[in-house]
């Protein structure tokens, strides 16, 4: 029995200032067709840094697998959840270093605690239930789902 897979591209966007107006967004694309968007998700959230548009738009992910969770998790057969983000910062901080600012006693210096807190907490439990990755990719450089949650969050910015 082959395991399921699910694919989601995330971006967080902030212009015309870091901080400034801000929004984020979500693509969920074929494992078959890498160029079929199955849903996508985008939201302006005000004034924000980039880094927290891009903690959001995964953290969206999360709350969305976890509420749909008889979609995207087998009991029989650990399904594999890949959710792709340019942002090094996010991903890094989800997957490791908050464990890591917990571990070392530093969480109260680091910025973004209670948004990352959300973020682990989910990942956490989702990869338990999941085989869940997270993993990076170079922004702009016409990968498809990063091009259309990148064109969503412009759409949210330019609509408000």
């Amino acid at each position: 029995m082959t395991p399921e897979k699910f694919i989601f591209y995330t971006d967080g966007a902030t212009a015309p200032t870091n901080p400034g107006p801000s929004a984020f967004a979500w693509v969920e694309i074929s494992s078959n067709d890498n160029r079929l968007k199955l849903k996508e998700y985008s939201e302006f959230i005000g004034h924000a840094t980039n880094n927290i548009a891009e903690i959001k738009s995964i953290l969206s992910v999360l709350s969305y697998i976890n509420s749909n969770i008889d979609k995207y998790i087998n009991s029989e057969i650990k399904s594999v959840i890949d959710i792709y983000t340019d942002s090094n910062y996010a991903m890094d901080a989800i997957t490791r270093g908050y464990m890591n600012w917990s571990y070392k006693r530093i969480l109260h210096k680091m910025k973004n605690v209670e948004l990352l807190s959300q973020a682990v907490v989910l990942y956490n439990k989702l990869r338990r239930e999941s085989i869940l990755n997270i993993y990076w990719v170079r922004g702009h450089i016409g990968i498809y789902g990063n091009e259309e949650a990148d064109r969503l969050c412009n759409i949210e910015l330019e609509r408000n």
